[in-house]
């Protein structure tokens, strides 16, 4: 870089600062990105471009520096590219994603076993099939619960589980390595939702220690649908009895 213009950069530069306000509560769109590809990549895109005004800031601050030092405005531009690069390898803040991740707070996820209940299907039966699945005693409550929601998801709907949990839970932190197995061991939140309708019905049942095999596109942030469970039913779920393994 010429010496006239880099003694017109700042001493510190910091491009990407967190306030402890600052979170992804209103941003599950981008989180859900980040979850159906197992990489948090769409979120560092999210805050490159949400940098793009302290970018700006700083080169406001050059460019008042160059006029004072009788530099034109021509060479702030001919030399953006370089200013910009010199910004970034010169960045002293600390990592945003981070940041935001640890400011944001649980969301609920949901778990597809991709099977349909149908809306006419026979009750009793479809309440065996479950106490199978989930390993419960078909004369205990919980038997009751499930034979409780089968009847009431009236259009019938799409069997899963919902877990509240640190959206962190739902990436792999290694590349190229995905989760195996679904866990459910604990008192779970089990649904049938239809969120073409928004209808359905929820009940909170106890699993002892039952796995599943984990698939990447059955996984979401519950909100993220156009019906979820907590629009159709106005609900918060707070079991975690869930875990990605």
């Amino acid at each position: 870089m010429d010496k006239a213009l880099l003694q017109c950069m700042p001493e510190y530069i910091t491009l990407y600062y967190v306030d402890r306000n600052d979170n992804l509560n209103q941003n599950h769109d981008v989180l859900q990105q980040c979850v159906e590809e197992n990489s948090w990549a769409p979120l560092d895109d999210a805050v490159w471009d949400w940098s793009g005004s302290s970018e700006e800031y700083y080169l406001d601050l050059i460019a008042k520096k160059m006029w004072e030092v009788g530099l034109t405005k021509n060479m702030l531009e001919d030399n953006r590219e370089e200013i910009l690069e010199y910004l970034q390898e010169h960045d002293e803040s600390g990592d945003p994603v981070i940041d935001l991740l640890d400011n944001t707070a649980p969301v609920t996820a949901c778990y597809s076993f991709n099977q349909w209940i149908a809306e006419d299907c026979d009750i009793e039966d479809t309440k065996e099939r479950l106490c199978q699945l989930f390993g419960v005693d078909e004369m205990s409550d919980d038997a009751g619960w499930l034979r409780d929601m089968i009847d009431n998801a009236n259009y019938g709907g799409d069997l899963r589980v919902y877990f509240n949990t640190d959206v962190r839970n739902l990436v792999h932190g290694l590349a190229g390595e995905d989760f195996k197995t679904v866990a459910l061991d604990g008192e779970v939140t089990v649904g049938i939702i239809n969120s073409l309708n928004g209808s359905g019905d929820f009940q909170v049942i106890r699993v002892n220690n039952k796995s599943f095999p984990f698939r990447r596109d059955r996984l979401f942030i519950s909100d993220t649908e156009q019906w979820g469970l907590e629009e159709i039913f106005g609900a918060h779920i707070y079991t975690s009895s869930v875990s990605l393994q």
